[in-house]
């Protein structure tokens, strides 16, 4: 079985996500689900994953930082790559062009 988790702040979005898709039929197991990305991270210091669902605009920690920080990881928290799936609506679509405008920008 390939482990899962899933982060959303919304947790109606997270659970039913999480509850009504048949992910063991399909081979994963959900793991857990976290409500931002600070939580999730925490909890990848400790275990490895072989993907993430993550939403892009949440507080504390969202789905950009979550990714960076697993890129600066050298991916160590997800077991054997850098499977990362970041859906969104489109006002999160806007927040990551917006975000990755200002991270294009500050490398030049």
């Amino acid at each position: 079985m390939y482990r899962l988790i899933i982060i959303d702040d919304d947790a109606g979005t997270s659970n039913n996500l999480g509850n009504y898709f048949p992910w063991e039929e399909h081979g994963f197991q959900v793991m857990e689900k976290f409500y931002d990305g600070y939580t999730a991270c925490e909890y990848l210091k400790k275990h490895t994953v072989d993907l993430i669902i993550s939403d892009i605009k949440m507080p504390v920690m969202d789905g950009i930082e979550l990714a960076k920080w697993l890129y600066e990881q050298g991916s160590k928290p997800l077991h054997g790559g850098d499977p990362v799936c970041l859906p969104g609506r489109c006002a999160a679509w806007q927040h990551f062009c917006e975000r990755i405008s200002v991270a294009l920008l500050s490398a030049a």
